[in-house]
């Protein structure tokens, strides 16, 4: 990976290593539990389709609508989460947006940040769905690194509320960056 690569490119990165997990979350997987409390595999594939959405309605200018939700086939998903992705490249990548803040419903954000937050999430759900669907997830270590150290900058006021991320979990300092990203947003390996 570049040292100084963008924020909407590592997005897409995460983007594309989600997608192959979205795609393994067949009919006969949809509802097969995942890490995420509450969640089964085919509600984190709404979850993350309908997140990509909003953003991208937020860099249009459109407000952050907390009630938006997904509902998805199986046999369809990952056509969904590509156009949701697609969507979310083309409205981060408009000029302006990333340095544009945004009001969200939880204060001022600049667009950077949102988009950065978006790719730990991306990344974070897709080892989600590699538990769920019980295959490894292949992710470069240089991007999962950049998710990590991404994520450690928020503090615990901004990152650890009910309904996004958990407290830290402890993980093996040799595990790859993947896991210890997963166990620093709460999940156990």
């Amino acid at each position: 990976m570049e040292p100084d690569i963008g924020p909407v490119d590592l997005l897409d990165q995460a983007a594309a290593v989600a997608a192959d997990m979205v795609d393994r979350v067949g009919p006969d997987r949809w509802h097969a539990a995942t890490p995420c409390e509450e969640l089964d595999a085919g509600a984190v594939v709404e979850h993350i389709v309908a997140g990509l959405e909003q953003f991208a309605a937020v860099a249009r200018g459109e407000p952050y609508d907390l009630t938006h939700q997904r509902q998805l086939e199986a046999a369809t998903a990952g056509d969904e989460y590509r156009a949701a992705g697609q969507a979310m490249h083309d409205a981060w990548s408009a000029p302006g947006a990333l340095n544009t803040t945004y009001g969200m419903p939880w204060g001022e954000v600049p667009g950077a940040v949102l988009v950065e937050f978006m790719f730990i999430e991306e990344l974070a759900h897709a080892w989600d769905l590699a538990r769920a669907v019980e295959h490894p997830l292949v992710v470069d270590e240089d991007l999962a690194e950049a998710a990590l150290t991404r994520a450690r900058l928020y503090d615990d006021d901004t990152i650890r509320v009910p309904g996004m991320f958990g407290p830290a979990q402890e993980a093996p300092a040799d595990a790859p960056a993947i896991d210890r990203l997963a166990a620093f947003l709460g999940r156990n390996l």
